[in-house]
C-alpha cells in the first residue's frame, strides 16, 4: 500500500505531462484560431447582405482544419510517448523487483 501512496504523490509516475506543450501543438492551436477568425470574418458579413469576400480570406478558412489536424496529431504523439515511457518504467520496476523470476521465466526447463 505504501508503494501506491508514493506513486500517487509523484506526478511523473502517474504519466502526467509536467513539461511544456509540444511546439506542434501550439502551432496547430494558433493555426486553428487563425482559421476560425477567417471563417467568422467570411461568414458573418453574409448575414448583413454583403457580397463575396476576398480570395485570401476564403483560403485563410482552410487554416482551421489544418490546425486541427496538426494539434490532434501532436496530442496523439505526446500520448503515445507518455504511454511508452510509462510502460518502460513499469518494465524496469518489475525487472528490479523480481530479478530471479525474470531469469526463471526466460530459461529452459531441465528434464
Amino acid at each position: 500500500m505504501s508503494d501506491l501512496t508514493g506513486a500517487a504523490a509523484d506526478p511523473k509516475s502517474r504519466g502526467v505531462i509536467t513539461g511544456r506543450r509540444p511546439l506542434s501543438l501550439r502551432i496547430g492551436f494558433a493555426l486553428f484560431l487563425l482559421g476560425l477568425g477567417c471563417l467568422i470574418a467570411t461568414v458573418l458579413p453574409f448575414f448583413w447582405g454583403e457580397g463575396n469576400r476576398p480570395l485570401w480570406l476564403n483560403l485563410g478558412c482552410m487554416l482551421a482544419p489544418l490546425g486541427f489536424v496538426i494539434a490532434v496529431t501532436a496530442v496523439l504523439r505526446a500520448g503515445r510517448a507518455d504511454q511508452r515511457a510509462a510502460l518502460s518504467r513499469v518494465q524496469d520496476r518489475n525487472k528490479n523487483r523480481n530479478p530471479d523470476r525474470s531469469r526463471a521465466a526466460g530459461g529452459g526447463s531441465a528434464g
